[in-house]
């Protein structure tokens, strides 16, 4: 049992790594706790330099405060919440994300 949960936690640390989706979980404050290297990228952060940002030190403020409403949400619900348009980030270059929020990581 111990092997096979070292191989399927293997699998999905891989499987974040490598995906060209941004994968990241923040706190009820928008405060970063992790992020996978493509997100790191798009943001053309390094190493842990996202540690102790909030997604407001890279998102526009209506966004922020739209992605703040999520996290609320979520956090008042327990329950999910995926975002389509017009809920969609705008990253300072202009690109659209769609994201979803999953009350376990908040």
């Amino acid at each position: 049992m111990e092997v096979a949960l070292r191989i399927s936690e293997e699998s999905y640390r891989i499987l974040v790594e490598t995906t060209q989706d941004s994968i990241y979980t923040v706190d009820k404050e928008a405060k970063y706790l992790f992020m996978n290297e493509h997100h790191k990228k798009r943001l053309r952060i390094a190493g842990e330099d996202y540690r102790e940002r909030k997604y407001g030190d890279f998102h526009a403020a209506d966004d922020t405060n739209r992605f703040s409403e999520y996290i609320q949400e979520v956090a008042d619900t327990k329950k999910p919440v995926k975002t389509g348009i017009p809920g969609t980030a705008r990253h300072f270059s202009g690109k659209c994300t769609q994201f979803l929020i999953n009350p376990d990581a908040t």
